[in-house]
């Protein structure tokens, strides 16, 4: 275990990356090929952060004394990027068992060590959130709404406790597709979930956590945007981090982006990153999602 951690770690971190460690070696050793090192080393890097931090300022502004909401505070890594850089951010996890059970103690011991206030995390379900309505400037949600129980609620209530002229900003998985991140497969766009499992058995890996996802596409969150058009007004859907992947071929390499950073480098050397961007493009069927809306 000592391979992810370093001299500059305190034992607390330590400590915590080594539970860490453990449940993703039990419960993700059927789904994903990738070293469970791997994953907790990106977890923990922090400079992936900044630049995700960075690119939301970019998008709609610094962060400085705005209220920050973040739907699934996941390691709570976020947080402590977003309050350093003067955010008034508060963040909802579940305590709940089966796959990322542990998430609320990890984020609150996480946050409090790196300076965060108490309170910040707070134990709730995104599809019930503790909160007012028109309470936040900004309603952050990263790779999170795959694994909710009700993606359609949980949208409703983003839009709910955003104020006013701030910002709904969600970045998911596109089911709609040819690429799944969590099995780090090539995947059949807008798979059925009865096929889905039988696909991802195929390949030699656990359809149980077929279950445990919720399938978003383009199409689906169209459709949502569309319920609150009399108070929400979509800015992007993700073209432009996408156009900006295919201009630089360039996707990273953080937990299953290798294989699509392999194969951008394939297409290049064939001649075939504008037709392929192209066709992504008019059909949808880009990789992530993320839609930039602002409340009327």
């Amino acid at each position: 275990m000592e391979q992810y951690t370093n001299n500059k770690d305190e034992k607390w971190l330590v400590d915590l990356k080594a539970n860490i460690f453990k449940r993703i070696q039990k419960e993700y050793e059927s789904i994903s090929p990738i070293d469970p090192v791997k994953i907790v080393e990106d977890v923990f890097n922090m400079e992936r952060i900044r630049e995700q931090v960075d690119r939301l300022e970019s998008e709609i502004g610094p962060l400085k004394n705005q209220k920050i909401l973040e739907i699934g505070s996941g390691y709570g890594q976020f947080m402590v990027e977003v309050y350093n850089r003067g955010g008034d951010v508060y963040g909802i996890e579940p305590s709940s068992d089966g796959f990322y059970g542990e998430t609320f103690d990890t984020s609150k011991v996480f946050a409090s060590q790196m300076g965060v206030p108490d309170g910040r995390v707070v134990n709730a379900w995104a599809e019930d959130l503790p909160f007012k309505d028109n309470e936040f400037d900004i309603v952050y949600s990263s790779n999170v709404m795959e694994h909710v129980k009700d993606p359609k609620k949980v949208f409703s209530e983003m839009v709910r406790v955003v104020k006013p002229g701030g910002y709904l900003h969600m970045t998911v998985p596109n089911y709609g597709s040819f690429y799944e991140g969590h099995y780090v497969l090539y995947w059949i766009p807008y798979l059925p979930k009865m096929l889905a499992r039988i696909y991802v058995r195929l390949w030699g890996r656990d359809p149980s956590f077929i279950d445990t996802l919720q399938f978003v596409t383009y199409l689906k969150i169209k459709k949502w945007v569309k319920d609150h058009s009399l108070i929400l007004k979509p800015m992007t859907y993700g073209e432009s981090l996408f156009f900006e992947r295919m201009q630089n071929k360039n996707v990273g390499n953080w937990a299953g982006l290798g294989k699509i950073q392999k194969l951008i480098g394939v297409l290049d050397r064939l001649g075939l990153m504008s037709l392929v961007t192209w066709f992504l493009y008019s059909t949808k069927t880009f990789t992530p999602l993320v839609l930039i809306a602002k409340k009327k």
